[in-house]
């Protein structure tokens, strides 16, 4: 890896975007998002250019071809350049193997993306640990399930039987 490279008003530009706090921190994006993970970024003509290959860019040089920029931090909108590393697509994927944070071959999310890690999760581990303390204080599953609103009774009755969120 190169020296830091001389910057520019675009790198300044770049920055101001970019919550710099602690050195080990995740230094993260504060403006637009692709699907509210990845900063976008015009830089040297490149047409929305993710941000975090661009502090990569800024601080290291040029991504060799074929190349990805990854995270070790697992926080897409990061932009930290010591949380960020160069990688092949398959390197990418077994970081991704090896983090746990794959959905299996059938496409279906994993026991491996348990809880909040899940997409489809619409509940937090605060959330789930709530309900069982509310069933165990003999509030029922019915009305549980009008306290959560988009949650139905039968969703509530496996949280609460330790079938979903088991985990917890």
């Amino acid at each position: 890896m190169g020296r830091r490279k001389k910057h520019t008003d675009e790198d300044a530009l770049f920055w101001s975007i970019v919550n710099v706090c602690g050195e080990d921190e995740c230094w993260e994006w504060t403006g637009y998002r692709i699907n509210g993970k990845y900063g976008r970024f015009y830089y040297k003509g490149k047409k929305g250019e993710s941000a975090h290959r661009i502090a990569w860019m800024m601080t290291y040089g040029e991504i060799p071809e074929g190349m990805f920029v990854c995270h070790h931090c697992d926080n897409p909108p990061c932009c930290n350049p010591k949380h960020l590393f160069i990688g092949s697509f398959s390197d990418n994927m077994q970081d991704m193997w090896n983090k746990r944070r794959h959905p299996n071959p059938t496409g279906r999310p994993s026991e491996t993306m348990t809880g909040e890690r899940n997409i489809k999760a619409r509940l937090t581990s605060d959330n789930v640990l709530r309900i069982r303390e509310l069933h165990a204080n003999g509030v029922s599953i019915k009305d549980i399930s009008n306290k959560y609103s988009d949650i139905e009774s039968p969703a509530i009755w496996k949280i609460v039987h330790r079938i979903n969120w088991k985990h917890i």
